[in-house]
């Protein structure tokens, strides 16, 4: 994947989302939203990844309305885009938007939060599951079309420290000797008056840990009470490894 064709995904993405909002009168695309854009290298085909919260019904019926819209699309991408060709789009529903609800619950699992691009269930033993099917760590920002991850997969699991006393900081202050000590890599993130931003919602602060084993996931500890993230729009991603290159163009090549 070239930079330019990576250029070429993001302006689809941005373009088609418009589109979508603005020009398309059929209702059945108000549940669905634009995650992503892949093109191919000769521009002839894009994949248009999709991801619409609903039931099974609701979902096929968006998707249907989404392939029947997308002649219009391409004709309006035609006429706003100054790019050597538009390729033909393909409506693909994002991985994680097969999730089956049914099994979630019958695990016990309460709906917590139902966005798009973003599901939380409440499991029994004070276990927080959460699907997303946009990217939450930079180590996704290393996928292409290629070396993409089927979904849904285990990201990282989580700790969360929301009473804020001098045990619970003490404890929290101590994670980067208690990392360093195992020979785990540890990234802070946060802090000093600086939120994490968490989707729709904003904690103080988190520690990320790296442990060594092999196949082993990174542990999220996150400290403070969860507040509304209004006029904190967005998500900070997960960091990688400290010992890991930035994401760029060699990644996906």
């Amino acid at each position: 994947m070239s930079q330019r064709t990576e250029r070429v995904d993001e302006l689809l993405r941005q373009e088609i989302g418009a589109i979508v909002s603005r020009e398309v009168a059929d209702p059945r695309v108000g549940f669905a939203t634009i995650t992503g854009v892949e093109t191919t290298d000769d521009l002839r085909h894009a994949k248009v990844w999709v991801s619409v919260i609903g039931q099974p019904a609701e979902r096929e019926a968006a998707l249907a309305a989404l392939r029947h819209a997308m002649p219009f699309i391409r004709h309006e991408l035609g006429s706003r885009l100054r790019i050597r060709r538009i390729p033909d789009l393909h409506v693909k529903l994002d991985d994680t938007d097969r999730l089956s609800i049914a099994a979630l619950e019958a695990a016990g699992g309460i709906l917590d939060h139902g966005r798009s691009g973003f599901v939380k269930y409440r499991m029994p033993g004070r276990v927080n599951a959460i699907f997303s099917h946009i990217p939450v760590s930079v180590d996704d920002l290393r996928e292409c079309d290629r070396s993409r991850r089927a979904r849904p997969f285990l990201d990282h699991v989580g700790i969360d420290l929301r009473r804020v006393d001098e045990g619970s900081r003490a404890a929290f202050q101590a994670l980067p000797a208690a990392a360093a000590a195992r020979g785990w890599a540890h990234v802070p993130q946060g802090g000093g008056g600086q939120v994490v931003r968490c989707c729709h919602t904003v904690v103080d602060e988190k520690s990320w840990l790296f442990p060594v084993a092999k196949g082993a996931r990174p542990i999220e500890i996150a400290f403070g009470p969860l507040r509304d993230g209004a006029g904190a729009a967005g998500c900070d991603l997960r960091p990688s490894h400290p010992a890991l290159a930035a994401p760029g163009q060699a990644c996906c090549r």
